[in-house]
């Protein structure tokens, strides 16, 4: 926008001002609402997934934007919706293609997410988007009425393992998790064979969460995908057009690498990478990737040394009495 443009788009904004400055918040923002649309219409710029805004396109451009320019994003764009136009091409595509498409725009974690979430979207709408925001808070009521029905099962009752599987679709053999637990959609999380999560397992897993084969967590660990503005005029509730009112959360996606342990009272960050084969000391919080094969701790968690071979159970034998 140039400085013309932004008088011009000010001088309307000031007509919505009464002289006596009394106007609350919501009534400012109500009285905003013509000016703004009546700008937008006459200087938008003609994006392609404006100009067909259907679902899985808008989806893919907000994706690919996330910390990207617009005018590098277009190009790929296109290149990408021509090969995969649809949930169902994206759900299939092999791996290396899908990097091949996505080579450029770095955050390759980015396009592996996507094609989870197309796979989930697969199984459970049937390869159509979900159109309302009313079906997409269903889908985390049920998470939430799975998740207590798990919790007040006694350990040995049979249904637990029934329930745990509806609750979490993505999920390998020998799993099990103490609980409670407290998932916010279940479908998004994705958890390898043989592991286990202790107490008071938390997974708030608005963007997709992977935690790999043969994990230990320990209890009252938290996996934390929302993210909120730092700024409290963009994080406070405000009231939509429709008269719901919501806030401006996004999530980032969470991975944990095969062989780790989580130890007890961790609270890992949305954006976060684990390594294969690290440890996560007792009381951190992970707001940063961790490379493999470490032990990290602290607040917050960085790296203390690379767990090497003297930290073997055959190195202390006093320990098993091996």
């Amino acid at each position: 926008m140039d400085m013309y443009d932004a008088k011009q788009l000010y001088d309307r904004l000031k007509v919505s001002e009464r002289e006596d400055g009394i106007l609350d918040l919501d009534a400012r923002l109500r009285a905003m609402n013509g000016p703004l649309l009546a700008w937008y219409e006459e200087h938008a710029r003609i994006l392609p997934w404006r100009e067909n805004p259907e679902g899985y396109r808008v989806w893919i451009s907000e994706i690919m934007l996330q910390q990207t320019r617009v005018e590098a994003v277009k190009p790929y764009f296109e290149r990408f919706l021509e090969a995969l136009p649809d949930v169902a091409s994206l759900a299939s595509v092999e791996d290396d293609r899908l990097m091949k498409l996505w080579e450029g725009l770095g955050y390759y974690n980015r396009a592996r997410n996507l094609k989870k979430a197309a796979g989930v979207i697969m199984e459970e709408y049937g390869g159509v988007m979900p159109q309302q925001y009313e079906e997409l808070l269903k889908l985390r009521q049920n998470a939430h009425i799975l998740s207590k029905k798990y919790n007040d099962c006694f350990e040995t009752d049979a249904q637990r393992t029934d329930l745990l599987h509806e609750l979490i679709p993505h999920m390998g053999e020998n799993v099990y998790l103490q609980g409670p637990v407290q998932f916010d959609y279940g479908c998004f999380t994705e958890i390898g064979k043989n592991t286990y999560a202790n107490f008071n397992f938390t997974c708030l897993d608005c963007a997709p969460v992977k935690i790999g084969n043969d994990v230990f967590i320990g209890p009252n660990v938290s996996l934390l995908t929302p993210v909120h503005p730092f700024r409290f005029q963009d994080r406070n509730m405000y009231r939509r057009a429709d008269g719901v009112y919501a806030d401006r959360e996004y999530a980032k996606p969470i991975t944990i690498g095969d062989n780790c342990w989580i130890a007890g009272n961790v609270t890992v960050c949305g954006g976060v990478t684990i390594g294969s084969g690290t440890v996560i000391g007792a009381g951190s919080v992970v707001t940063h990737d961790i490379p493999a094969g470490v032990l990290a701790a602290g607040v917050p968690c960085r790296v203390i040394r690379e767990i090497m071979e003297e930290d073997a159970l055959s190195c202390h034998p006093e320990l098993f009495g091996l």
